[in-house]
């Protein structure tokens, strides 16, 4: 049993006395330090995507409640009443780099939780959960809002 011994520390004191064991150590997490820099860096795509506009079509002001919880996580917003006949106007300050995105919040919104959105580009992971919890918790108090005062 002691010779068992031996050969297993004798083993693993050559595997830890390595360069590789060295180098796996150090350099796996500066790889992965490095990887989580370069996530975020390409996850922020710039100011313009940041700045959304809300088409709010709802009767109960979604786009007010919607509009506080967007801009605690980030973004930029401004909020546009209506049918949606300012699209044409959005859409060419979407192309122009004015703004990153635009959505609109409708009857839709309020039953299902389900929006329209238009964007320059597809955000990243963290802005989509951060847009669609924002969103969906504004949905949720204006609709129970609404039904608790009526």
């Amino acid at each position: 049993m002691l010779e068992v011994l031996a050969i297993v520390r004798r083993e693993y004191l050559s595997r830890v006395k390595s360069k590789w064991f060295l180098l796996s150590t150090l350099g796996v997490p500066v790889l992965m330090a490095g990887a989580a820099v370069i996530t975020t860096i390409a996850g922020n795509n710039g100011s313009q995507s940041q700045r959304l506009v809300l088409i709010d079509e709802t009767d109960v002001g979604l786009a007010a409640t919607a509009q506080e919880a967007l801009e605690n996580v980030g973004f930029r917003v401004e909020i546009v009443l209506g049918d949606g006949a300012n699209r044409a106007l959005l859409e060419q300050r979407l192309v122009d780099g004015d703004i990153g995105s635009y959505i609109v919040l409708d009857a839709e919104t309020l039953e299902r939780g389900l929006v329209r959105m238009t964007a320059e580009s597809r955000p990243s992971a963290v802005r989509r959960i951060a847009l669609q919890s924002a969103l969906v918790n504004a949905a949720i108090d204006a609709r129970y809002g609404a039904e608790a005062e009526a």
